[in-house]
């Protein structure tokens, strides 16, 4: 049996496994892949449910599905009967035998958006439906003696194939023909054996499996296939070298384009994935070694990108310092400086009140610019008696607080400074203002029914 790698079911799935980028054409059917994900599918009625809604929309499928949605179908109904209908598009095309044609790069129509579905399990369940276990098992079973040979698995497939076909793919390499590999599964009942066929027809569609080789042409197909790997892969080494780091990552360059460390390592783990180590354990040494150099160049590139982005990061928040009247105080600091304000409050909540200084000062000292810490800090230094209350107050108020929660905890513990200063009017006002801003807050409310009940 022929390997046939211009199947439209392998070109896609190694498409979607490697994150590419491109066009899928076969017959009159058009795919956009934009990095391994469908965004748009011409040429197919792929919402043949919704035909009355539709008319000819159903060829395009951005327009269809807003089509369709728009008329009050669940989103999410609309992709997966999208992505069924694909399966079993791609299951009936290859049973057929018709060619596809993959071209990279080609940027997909405007507007268009990803079909969000389970689309590997849609095409492999589109296999079971058109090309059922029996007749695969037909298909099949006039070579069942010839011998088997499995070639090495192509990395982008590894993540295509479920663990039970990766099971099968096992059993196929000490298997020496079909009939050695059912005459094994065959103590594991009947519906083994059935999932067994289903497995072997996605395998040979892959191009892993073919028939009629003997095991001394194999493995001289094996030493030729991974000399073509090794140069193949040392071609994409030199290429990615080649480029930018942010081209290399697969970033398209734009005047408002924005990266940070957590995005460009998203961006890297897609990209660099095919090449990852733990894709080639199966390989031969030299092809291993030529992954591994891809891998790292990619990774160099990722390195450049985040300590070049960390520092833009840095001088942007210097230069936004600077603008507010503040000091700079890069994020080691600031994160420093939480961590001993998290474990002053726990001591303020201990009452070891000349620790808890001690953290507050040492806290301000890294980030002098977070007003929650003056706050506090004023706030125990009345209870240590080094000022009063009112004195304390009054650097509060001069005090800018940002955020919600941070004015809630300044409302609060100015109204119990007033309280303490013997000030009761105003510090109701600032506990009824704690409330306005969070009718939940159960110390706000304690304070206000003790001061009400007082005044009576």
């Amino acid at each position: 049996m022929a390997r046939n790698l211009s199947s439209p079911t392998a070109l896609l799935m190694r498409a979607l496994a490697g994150g590419q980028s491109g066009l899928l054409s076969f017959g009159d059917a058009q795919l956009f892949v934009k990095v391994g994900r469908i965004v748009q599918v011409k040429g197919l009625r792929l919402l043949d449910r919704w035909k009355d809604t539709l008319g000819d929309e159903a060829d395009d499928l951005n327009a269809a599905v807003l089509t369709v949605v728009q008329d009050g179908a669940a989103l999410q109904e609309v992709w997966d009967t999208a992505a069924q209908a694909l399966g079993l598009v791609l299951a009936r095309t290859s049973a057929g035998r018709v060619d596809g044609k993959w071209e990279a790069g080609i940027a997909a129509p405007a507007g268009a958006f990803p079909l969000e579905a389970n689309l590997g399990k849609a095409i492999r369940d589109g296999y079971s439906v058109e090309r059922p276990a029996d007749t695969v098992a037909q298909r099949l079973g006039k070579s069942m003696d010839e011998p088997l040979s499995v070639a090495p698995l192509d990395p982008a497939d590894r993540g295509l194939l479920s663990t039970g076909t990766m099971r099968t793919l096992k059993r196929c390499r000490k298997a020496r023909t079909l009939a050695a590999l059912l005459q094994e599964v065959a103590p594991e009942g009947p519906r083994v054996i059935e999932r067994t066929w289903l497995d072997l027809d996605l395998l040979f569609e892959l191009g892993v499996l073919e028939l009629g080789k003997t095991a001394v042409e194999g493995k001289k197909r094996n030493r030729t296939l991974d000399e073509r790997k090794v140069r193949s892969l040392l071609r994409r080494a030199d290429k990615f070298e080649a480029m930018k780091p942010l081209t290399a990552l697969g970033f398209k360059p734009k005047a408002d384009l924005k990266v940070d460390a957590e995005i460009l390592g998203s961006q890297f783990r897609k990209v660099a994935a095919p090449y990852h180590p733990d894709q080639f354990t199966e390989e031969g040494r030299e092809v291993k070694q030529a992954a591994a150099h891809v891998f790292a160049v990619l990774n160099q590139h990722r390195d450049d990108m985040v300590k070049e982005a960390r520092l833009l990061s840095a001088e942007v928040e210097r230069l936004q310092a600077e603008g507010r009247g503040e000091v700079f105080v890069p994020k080691k600091l600031r994160d420093r400086a939480r961590v001993l304000f998290r474990a002053a409050t726990g001591l303020e909540d201990m009452r070891r009140w000349k620790e808890c200084v001690e953290k507050l000062d040492e806290a301000i000292g890294f980030d002098p610019n977070e007003p929650m810490y003056k706050v506090v800090r004023l706030f125990v230094g009345v209870v240590l008696k080094e000022m009063t209350g009112s004195e304390a107050v009054r650097q509060m108020d001069l005090l800018t607080i940002e955020g919600l929660g941070a004015k809630i905890e300044l409302h609060y513990r100015v109204g119990r400074l007033l309280r303490m200063d013997g000030n009761k009017k105003k510090a109701l006002a600032r506990f009824e203002q704690v409330l306005e801003l969070n009718e939940r807050h159960v110390g706000a409310a304690r304070e206000v029914r003790l001061l009400r009940s007082r005044s009576k």
